[in-house]
């Protein structure tokens, strides 16, 4: 049982991920995306009624943004050439442009933008449902053949999905702490016991990532 909440604490081994095929990814996406909510709830659970608009406007946020770019995303099989301002299909929900573009929106009106489309946090929950499960369908009629870069093409956006809600996991654990509140879901580290200082020499370090696999642009 401890090498479960281990693995679940550390969450989904993301090196790997960058190369990951469409069963590796399914799975990652459920994770991740079950992370999420257990961030939000014990965030609720926490904080009370006065983070409610900001934990609103985040879920809702994540949710709209793996949508936009997988199931609405007439170039998503196109990767990283894709035009990001094609039009798009309907989303599953309207107005959630208007309310969770966070290049749009100002900050100072999100939650009040979030409550426009969601009554309550278990509105915005059933969106992040819905739109996983379609995710998932998608990418499971994804062609899927490893080692080219036409897979990398067609797996882009579910990867970017992926990794971008990822990075939230790091500003949940970022906030819970600046906000002094331990909410169970990450480890704490061992003590270290003292030793001498390491000795780094100069070198040459390749910074960032290279094709194949994922990559932030």
């Amino acid at each position: 049982m401890s090498s479960v909440l281990e693995r679940a604490a550390r969450g989904p081994d993301f090196t790997t991920l960058r190369l990951a095929g469409k069963d590796a990814l399914s799975l990652a996406l459920i994770e991740t995306r079950n992370r999420t909510l257990r961030w939000i709830s014990a965030l609720e659970a926490a904080t009370g009624p006065d983070a409610a608009s900001s934990l609103l406007w985040t879920l809702g946020h994540l949710a709209w943004f793996q949508e936009r770019w997988t199931a609405r995303n007439v170039q998503r099989g196109r990767g990283d050439r894709a035009d990001p301002g094609a039009p798009r299909l309907a989303s599953l929900l309207p107005g959630v442009d208007d309310a969770f573009d966070a290049d749009a929106v100002d900050p100072r009106r999100r939650g009040a933008q979030a409550a426009i489309v969601f009554a309550d946090l278990a509105a915005a929950r059933d969106y992040a449902v819905e739109t996983l499960e379609l995710t998932l369908e998608l990418l499971d009629a994804t062609t899927d053949t490893d080692g080219t870069g036409a897979v990398d093409d067609a797996l882009y956006f579910f990867r970017l999905a992926l990794f971008q809600e990822a990075m939230h996991a790091e500003r949940f654990a970022e906030h819970a702490q600046s906000i002094g509140v331990d909410t169970g879901l990450v480890a704490r580290p061992a003590a270290l016991a003292p030793r001498p200082p390491i000795a780094l020499p100069a070198t040459r370090w390749l910074f960032g990532a290279q094709p194949p696999g994922f990559a932030f642009d």
